[in-house]
């Protein structure tokens, strides 16, 4: 086939491209010229379609990035955009799977900034009691974090939110911003929201469910290498374990989880879960294991912790922690002295030594059995080195270690390594004069009317729980003293309007509005001025109202204060709790600063509805969201809105506190308590202290009884006889009684339904609820508490000291 050319001329006439372009060819000096013209007209036109092109690219570049940016902005306006805006991001998790019930909260705070340049500001935090915040109306709390300095890298923290009381919701939503001193950068939790910025999502427990949490220390850097002692022990210690009504061979569903209800949503069950943490993340400061119920120290974590981790774990135990210790590792004398110091100097076996190779030399370790101590409040276990104590621990050593650790009474089961039983509800409430009986048709009352005529009122089991307070569930419950506190503790010269006056002053508008208006403006012939005078008389009468109400009402004081002071066995200060009254005429902040301490609002509900089942218990904080900004709770400011003439009441919490004076005692003789001559002497020093500014009484409780050291009776009347006293009432003698009596109920756990009818107490929380508060087994003949009340007006100090004086019929 043929190729065909097409002839295209460069130069002269009828030169072609073939010929043009054919080195071959011999050149003639005229197509030469041309040539070399050709060349550069070649060349001068590549270099004009590349400059060309270069323009062009640009100008179409630059018309593309408008359109380019313009779809950006417009992508982050909807909250769509896959690069984050912000120069910092936060990630915010909780450091266990689920926070114990009624405590602190553990987390781990991640700041994300990866550019060179030093940036530095304040991190905000607004906690929300809400799956979708709604306002300020669902904010429990609001944290400022001050001086975080960001350069070049994350900045990772661990810290505690405060304890902040929450609804069956279970969720804690977290809005937080970065703000330096010329910018606010949202951070939001999704890349995909960050206008308005997703808030960040914690689980919180329910209310109407007993979250317990045990903090398992490991020396392995490696994570996920646990021994098969730990593995063990972190399922073993749990008291679920030992609860009648726990599901056989299934696996307890998370009550968190959608759908999940039945017995597990009652309360009746302990959800129990274990944390692992590295030894070297222990806190330093004793107030942050009140996150915990207990701790174990296990896989060489002992060998590793420094003097001021095993400080603040010897503070945080004598205000009530719990303690589990498997002495492995390559220890140290300092590890050594701080064992010796949990088991006491009065025990009865050798001093602990320490081997050459760094082993724990102890008798009763050595022969295989574990140590039980008591120290003050708290407890402690030490259990032998030994390969595998799931095989070396009896069922009934199991059981001992378990209740010895959660404070489980005396006379419960679980320490011989059986079930705790539940109360006979039957004995209970004929014992407490419920007349309450059953048959084949179940529950039922018999009430008499007419003489000798009676009728039959059946109720389910309950109904009468309900109905009775007896409560079977181990829900956290608010302390009783709480409610008396919110009476006793109202400024002496705050009282309720009377009844009378109110009805004069309506009565008194009702006949200004009505006949003299009629008969004074019709004598005058100008009822038309009705529209004029009525709306004067109203706010004549409005005034008149508030000024009544503020003259009956209004204080110069904002309140009383109970301060509860905790003494150890040196008669030193082991813990406190301060609960004040705010209650203010008008409007107001309350501000004030504190280090070393939790300050958390008073628990305003008790969840009771429907037996544990409730669609929205939603708690509202109604405006009274306490405001923390510092360093919480080393040394921070805490802030807080109050409503006018609604009565607020905030506990502080503090371990080992310092700065105290105790009354004249000796409070570390045990035969003031244990003794009559004992007993003559307290009450002398007790009346040689009352003076004519304040009043003293003093009690000793032991195994549910309160023997009165003043010779009044104050200490035995309960809140019983404040029920007659209206929501302020008058300041008379039966507060103070009810007063003295509620200290003593919340002190010793003697007839108790609900999760103090299974343990004398708890770890400490620091909480609103007032758990802690606890300190004493009624059922344990070994166990006393000296209490010694100090008034003055509506002040209330209260010293209390435990005793543990063993005794033979202690099972200790």
């Amino acid at each position: 086939m043929r190729k065909i050319f097409s002839r295209a001329t460069y130069g002269a006439k009828g030169v072609d491209a073939n010929e043009a372009l054919s080195p071959l060819r011999s050149p003639q000096p005229t197509a030469a010229l041309n040539s070399t013209a050709v060349n550069k007209a070649a060349v001068a036109i590549c270099l004009w379609r590349c400059v060309f092109s270069a323009l062009l690219a640009i100008s179409f570049s630059s018309a593309l990035t408008p359109l380019v940016s313009a779809q950006e902005t417009r992508q982050t306006k909807e909250g769509r955009s896959s690069v984050y805006p912000y120069p910092v991001r936060m990630r915010i998790e909780l450091l266990s799977i689920r926070n114990r019930s009624c405590s602190p909260v553990p987390v781990q705070i991640k700041l994300e900034y990866n550019s060179p340049k030093i940036m530095q500001g304040e991190l905000h935090l607004n906690l929300h009691d809400a799956l979708d915040i709604r306002g300020q109306e669902d904010m429990v709390a609001s944290m400022v974090i001050p001086d975080i300095v960001l350069s070049g890298g994350d900045y990772v923290f661990n810290t505690i939110l405060p304890p902040v009381q929450t609804s069956n919701i279970q969720n804690l939503a977290v809005q937080a911003w970065f703000q330096t001193e010329t910018d606010r950068y949202p951070l939001s939790s999704s890349l995909k929201e960050v206008n308005p910025p997703k808030p960040h999502d914690l689980l919180m427990p329910s209310p109407y469910e007993r979250v317990s949490l045990l903090c398992s220390c490991t020396g392995n850097t490696v994570f996920g290498s646990s021994s098969a002692n730990k593995s063990f022990l972190d399922r073993a210690l749990s008291l679920e374990n030992y609860n009648p009504k726990k599901l056989l061979d299934q696996e307890v569903p998370d009550p968190g989880a959608p759908g999940v209800r039945g017995n597990q949503a009652t309360g009746e069950h302990i959800q129990f879960f274990s944390t692992t943490w590295a030894s070297r993340d222990l806190p330093e400061d004793p107030l942050e294991y009140c996150c915990f119920d207990i701790v174990l120290l296990s896989d060489g974590a002992l060998s590793r912790l420094s003097s001021a981790q095993m400080d603040a774990l010897t503070i945080w135990l004598r205000a009530g922690g719990s303690l589990c210790v498997i002495p492995d590792g390559s220890l140290r004398q300092v590890h050594v002295n701080f064992l010796q110091s949990l088991v006491g100097s009065h025990r009865a076996a050798p001093p602990m030594l320490l081997a050459d190779d760094g082993s724990l030399i102890d008798e009763t370790l050595l022969q295989g059995q574990p140590i039980y101590s008591k120290l003050d409040l708290g407890r402690i276990v030490i259990l032998p080195v030994h390969d595998d104590l799931k095989s070396h621990l009896s069922k009934v050593d199991l059981g001992r270690i378990v209740a010895w650790l959660w404070k489980v009474k005396s006379s419960r089961s679980v320490r011989q390594g059986r079930d705790w039983h539940r109360e006979d509800l039957i004995q209970y409430l004929n014992q407490h004069g419920v007349n309450v009986k059953k048959d084949e048709r179940g529950y039922y009352i018999e009430n008499h009317y007419g003489g000798d005529q009676t009728y039959r009122q059946d109720l389910s089991e309950e109904q009468i729980r309900a109905t009775y307070g007896v409560d079977s569930r181990l829900a956290p419950v608010r302390s009783e003293i709480l409610e008396i506190a919110a009476e006793d503790l109202l400024p002496q010269d705050v009282e309720m309007v009377p009844t009378w006056i109110i009805s004069v002053i309506l009565i008194a508008y009702v006949v200004t509005i009505g006949p003299i208006d009629y008969l004074v403006l019709g004598a005058l012939k100008i009822r038309k001025a009705t529209w004029i005078v009525f709306p004067i008389v109203t706010a004549a009468f409005t005034l008149l109202t508030i000024s009544v109400a503020h003259h009956y009402m209004g204080s110069t004081e904002t309140g009383g204060t109970i301060d509860i002071i905790d003494i150890g066995e040196g008669g030193k200060p082991i813990r406190r709790t301060v609960l004040e009254m705010l209650f203010y005429g008008s409007r107001a902040t309350h501000s004030e600063e504190y280090s070393n301490q939790f300050t958390t609002a008073a628990a305003e509900f008790l969840p009771q509805s429907n037996y544990g089942y409730s669609s929205e218990a939603a708690v509202s904080s109604g405006g009274k969201a306490l405001r923390f900004e510092g360093h919480f709770p080393t040394s921070y400011v805490m802030a807080q809105d109050v409503q006018q003439w609604s009565p607020q009441i905030n506990r502080t919490f503090q371990l080992a506190p310092r700065d105290i004076t105790l009354p004249g005692i000796d409070w570390t003789d045990p035969d003031l308590v244990s003794t009559n001559e004992g007993r003559t002497r307290l009450a002398d020093s007790i009346r040689s202290l009352s003076n004519g500014e304040s009043v003293w009484h003093a009690a000793v409780l032991h195994s549910g009884e309160t023997l009165s050291i003043t010779g009044s009776a104050v200490f035995n009347l309960t809140h019983g006889e404040n029920l007659r006293i209206g929501p302020y009432g008058y300041q008379n003698h039966f507060h103070q009684y009810s007063m003295y009596g509620g200290l003593a109920s919340v002190t010793q756990t003697s007839d108790q339904t609900g999760y103090f009818n299974l343990v004398s107490r708890v770890s400490p929380e620091g909480s609103g609820m007032l758990e802690d508060l606890c300190m004493s087994d009624s059922s344990d003949p070994s166990e006393w508490v000296l209490i010694v009340v100090q008034t003055t007006e509506n002040d209330y100090k209260v010293y209390r000291r435990f005793y543990n004086i063993p005794s033979e019929d202690s099972n200790d």
